[in-house]
């Protein structure tokens, strides 16, 4: 009896979060209600898999989880840069391949090389 008021209630908090994601002002209002909309999922395969017995909605619900996540973040990351990052353009690669090449990776003296791991200024290992 409790676990169909969890799970009806459950279902009216989707729909609220769901009507949030269709007419959230900004993107990233729209981004947390669906964010939102996926934990709520998530709490919903788990409070139905008690209603109903079934065990193995709860490994269904482990997966959902993580792929909300992983799209979440996704979905983030390509607001805040206008892209994912998976591939890099011709200049950004070309540039990556010069640094490479010259041995400059940027973090330290441009021109300079690093000692490898294990071993000191001179060549000598440590």
């Amino acid at each position: 009896m409790i676990a169909g008021i969890v799970v009806a209630l459950l279902v009216l908090a989707m729909a609220v979060v769901l009507f949030r994601a269709l007419s959230g002002p900004t993107v990233q209002d729209r981004i947390l209600s669906v964010n939102t909309f996926g934990t709520t999922t998530v709490l919903w395969l788990c409070a139905w898999s008690v209603v109903s017995g079934r065990d193995h909605m709860i490994d269904i619900a482990m997966i959902y989880a993580l792929t909300s996540f992983v799209a979440t973040i996704a979905a983030l990351k390509f607001v805040e840069r206008g892209h994912l990052g998976v591939g890099l353009g011709a200049s950004a690669g070309q540039a990556r391949e010069q640094q490479l090449r010259e041995g400059d990776l940027g973090d330290h003296e441009p021109g300079s090389r690093r000692p490898g791991p294990g071993l000191e200024e001179d060549g000598t290992t440590r």
